[in-house]
C-alpha cells in the first residue's frame, strides 16, 4: 500500500520503491520462465523468443533481465535488454 498512488489501489510503477531490491534478489525472473518453458516443450523462434512455430530452444523472455531496466517501465531505461540470454542450467531436468 506504501506504493499506491494517493490511496486508488494504482501502485505507482515509476516510483523506485517498487519492485525487489537486487541486493535480495538478483536472478532475474526472465530465465525461470526459460526454464518452465523449455520444460514444457514450448519452441522458439531464431531470436530465441517464444514463437509459434519454433524449432529452437527458448533462450529470451521479456525485454530484459536486470532489476535496474525495470524503474519506470518499458523504454523507459536506454538499453533495456536481455543482457544474459538463456536458462538456469541448474535447474534443468535430466533425461
Amino acid at each position: 500500500m506504501s506504493q499506491c498512488a494517493n490511496g486508488t489501489g494504482q501502485v505507482n510503477g515509476v516510483n523506485q520503491g517498487t519492485g525487489t531490491d537486487p541486493k535480495i534478489a538478483n536472478a532475474p525472473v526472465n530465465k525461470y520462465f526459460c526454464n518452465i518453458m523449455n520444460a514444457m516443450g514450448v519452441k522458439a523462434g531464431a531470436d530465441g523468443f517464444p514463437a509459434k512455430g519454433g524449432s529452437a530452444e527458448v533462450t529470451h523472455f521479456g525485454y530484459s533481465d536486470k532489476t535496474e531496466d525495470f524503474i519506470g517501465g518499458k523504454g523507459k531505461v536506454a538499453g533495456a535488454t536481455i543482457h544474459n540470454p538463456g536458462r538456469f542450467t541448474e535447474l534443468r531436468a535430466s533425461t
